[in-house]
C-alpha cells in the first residue's frame, strides 16, 4: 500500500501494525526493513567539488544509522500511543484487504 501524501513512503501492513501492538518479536525489524530503503535515500548527500560544484552524491552512513535508531526508539511511543487508542480514548479503524488471489 502507498501513501497518498508522500507516494514515496510505505504504509505498513495492518497486520505489521496489530503484530507492533503486541509486541510481537522481531516485528520492529520487521517494519525497519520496510522503511530501510526509503532511510538510505534520505541518507543520500550531495559531494561537492573545490569550485562549489556538485560532483555526485553519496551515502552517509553515520546519518543512516543514526536514522535507524531514532527510527527503531520511535515505535516505542507509537506502540504505546496506539494502546491508548485501543484502551477507548480514541476510535482505531485498521482495514486489513482480503488476501489476493
Amino acid at each position: 500500500m502507498k501513501n497518498k501524501a508522500c507516494p514515496n513512503c510505505p504504509v505498513p501492513p495492518a497486520d505489521l501494525i496489530l503484530d507492533l501492538i503486541r509486541s510481537a518479536p522481531e516485528t520492529d525489524n520487521k517494519i525497519l526493513s520496510l522503511y530501510d530503503p526509503y532511510i538510505g535515500k534520505a541518507a543520500v548527500e550531495p559531494v561537492y567539488a573545490d569550485d562549489g560544484c556538485c560532483c555526485g552524491t553519496r551515502l552517509n552512513e553515520d546519518l543512516r544509522q543514526e536514522m535507524r535508531i531514532t527510527f527503531v526508539r520511535s515505535l516505542i511511543p507509537l506502540r504505546r500511543k496506539l494502546i491508548r487508542y485501543l484502551n477507548g480514548e480514541c476510535v482505531l479503524v485498521l482495514i486489513v484487504p482480503p488476501p489476493a488471489s
